[in-house]
């Protein structure tokens, strides 16, 4: 059995770290090609310095963003919010 030193999991940490970053990036890209790179930045940034804080924040206004550009979407929401307050 192999021993997972300090070093190894920290590097291992990291190029997680990095894969979400890319990942992200990719998302942001897709959902949002015209936009401006002041976002992609902050994305950097954020997983740059392991701010989970403001990397959960942006993660929630890219979805929030690209949920209300899409209309049948945010139809579908709304329908369903409509849906349990009835209910209650």
């Amino acid at each position: 059995m192999e021993e997972v030193t300090q070093d190894a999991a920290t590097l291992n940490l990291l190029m997680h770290l990095e894969v979400d970053k890319r990942v992200i990036l990719a998302l942001h890209r897709a959902l949002f090609p015209t936009g401006n790179g002041w976002r992609e930045k902050e994305i950097e940034v954020a997983y740059d310095t392991n701010n989970n804080a403001v990397i959960r924040n942006l993660v929630m206004s890219i979805l929030i963003e690209a949920i209300m550009l899409d209309g049948s979407l945010m139809h579908q929401i709304r329908s369903k919010i409509g849906e349990q307050l009835q209910r209650y």
